[in-house]
């Protein structure tokens, strides 16, 4: 699900003061999110794209193996969003100062419990009727 742009504001801004970002690393920053909300935007709508293709083999014909090559792609569009998502920490690091590590790994630990390990969500869930 995306995050609407008044949410992404306030999160940036949360950045902002938990890694100290003076104003030039916070317009980097921010450069560096937007691109990375649009990126994994795309991948998203790939993946849910395959994804769809191939449980709909079940529908389609239930008694024939699905598109393994289906599979490869979801999981390829998985690896690029792993390696986008680390890319954009990656370059969040860079700008920083030294005296601003500490900050980072505080942020960074906070992501990965509350972000990257608890926000995994799957395929949606079929709505109940």
């Amino acid at each position: 699900q995306s995050v609407n742009r008044p949410e992404r504001g306030k999160r940036h801004t949360m950045v902002k003061k938990s890694l100290q970002l003076n104003d030039a690393q916070f317009e980097a920053f921010v450069a560096s999110a937007n691109q990375h909300h649009h990126r994994l935007s795309t991948l998203r709508q790939q993946e849910r794209k395959h994804l769809q293709q191939y449980f709909e083999h079940l529908i389609e014909d239930p008694t024939t193996p699905p598109d393994e090559a289906l599979l490869g792609v979801v999981q390829d569009l998985q690896r690029q969003k792993i390696e986008v998502t680390y890319h954009h920490f990656q370059t969040i690091k860079k700008m920083l100062q030294p005296a601003q590590d500490v900050n980072f790994e505080r942020f960074m630990r906070h992501v990965l419990r509350n972000v990257i390990l608890h926000d995994q969500k799957g395929p949606p869930r079929p709505k109940r009727q």
